[in-house]
């Protein structure tokens, strides 16, 4: 993600145009894969995989893998539908502001987000296993993000109009507006990606999957296509409607993760 980011600012320089987005994001996929090669030192690895072993490990987690991959793909639906719709109701411009906004600013909360989510999930797992409790790690790490996520969409606030207005190109004012509309679903989005480990952990990965269903007819649906499709507002109003339902819908579903936390404690207090 930094390295799509870095890209596509700088193409943004060097090239004008919608182009450089495309440009940019593959650019910085290629180099960001290159990267990771190069710290692994995996030019040359060969991994030997037994098919027994992995026959035996499907088996064993075959509810996990098959409700994890329906659930990813409702969630790529969601993170593209807006892009495509945007581009058939509104054209390429304004798809290139969201996109450099989402660029811009998901980059770091986004990073920060998946780093956290590696240490979360394994220390509530060691808990979860060793039949220890949960919840109160899930209520500290979301204090803790919430304190920096705030820290962060103050920031952005402010240097948004710099960013827009001094280092692109006249046309960009809009970004700027854009920025402000989708900042608190873009935070509220990340500070989510720690906490919905916790589905796994607990398997409940079937009630999970009911809440991206949900999510995409509230966010997409009622969000989007509603507004902007049926009722035909401007884009501006449409990804304002976007943005609203989609900061209520994180609302519930990491209320929903936290208190899934808070009945796991209860339920080995009742155990003890």
């Amino acid at each position: 993600m930094v390295f799509v980011m870095v890209f596509i600012v700088l193409g943004g320089f060097i090239l004008p145009g919608v182009e450089v987005l495309v440009l940019g994001y593959f650019a910085g996929q290629i180099a960001g894969i290159l990267f990771l090669l190069w710290r692994l030192k995996a030019f040359f690895a060969k991994v030997v995989v037994s098919k027994k072993v992995v026959r035996l490990f499907v088996l064993r987690h075959r509810r996990i893998l098959t409700y994890n991959t329906f659930i990813t793909g409702i969630l790529m639906l969601i993170n593209h539908s807006p892009t495509l719709l945007l581009s058939i109701y509104f054209g390429d411009k304004v798809v290139a502001l969201y996109g450099i906004v989402q660029r811009i600013f998901s980059a770091v909360p986004g990073a920060l987000g998946q780093s956290v989510a590696q240490v979360f999930f394994r220390k509530c797992s060691d808990c979860y296993n060793s039949q220890r409790p949960v919840y109160e790690i899930a209520r500290r790490t979301l204090k803790q993000m919430g304190g920096w996520y705030l820290a962060y969409g103050l920031i952005s606030f402010l240097v948004a109009p710099v960013v827009f207005y001094e280092l692109m190109e006249p046309g960009w004012e809009n970004a700027v507006i854009i920025t402000k509309i989708l900042l608190p679903l873009i935070l509220i989005q990340s500070i989510s990606i720690p906490f919905t480990t916790l589905f796994t952990i607990f398997k409940k990965q079937r009630r999970v999957m009911w809440f991206y269903l949900g999510g995409f007819f509230v966010r997409i649906v009622l969000g989007f296509i509603v507004p902007v499709g049926l009722i035909e507002t401007g884009y501006k109003e449409g990804l304002l409607v976007y943005s609203v339902t989609g900061v209520i819908y994180y609302f519930f579903y990491l209320r929903e993760l936290v208190l899934q936390a808070k009945r796991n404690d209860t339920n080995l207090i009742v155990v003890k």
